[in-house]
Order: C-alpha cells, then structure tokens, then sequence
C-alpha cells in the first residue's frame, strides 16, 4: 500500500483596526482584525469585548 500527502500552502493577509484619537500623540488602540483569504475575500471579523482602556484617555469620545 502506497500513500502519498501534498503539501499546500494558503496565503492570509490581516488587517488591524485602530482607534487613534489624537495623531500627534502616536496612541493608538486595537480595537479589531480582519482575515482576509488569498483572494481578499473577508474570512472572518473579530473586534474586542472590552473597551475599559478606551475610556482611559482624556481625548476618546465615549457616551457611555
């Protein structure tokens, strides 16, 4: 019995979202990733749950 396996390869790009409130300052906070397949199709959103230090500096515009 013979078996062989290919080996193959996929390619992903990431993208990060980041809030950045001031430029001049050079902060900046990750607020999501996006996943993108070889093709740029979208392959899934992520983007995160906790917001406590956003709400942190002075200069975010958070109501709540």
């Amino acid at each position: 019995m013979m078996s062989t396996t290919t080996e193959t390869s996929h390619c992903y790009r990431f993208q990060v979202l980041r809030y950045v409130p001031n430029l001049v300052s050079g902060e900046y906070f990750n607020i999501g990733l996006l996943l993108y397949d070889g093709e740029n199709h979208l392959i899934d959103a992520r983007f995160t749950a906790d917001f406590r230090r956003l709400r942190c500096h002075p200069l975010v515009e958070l109501d709540y």
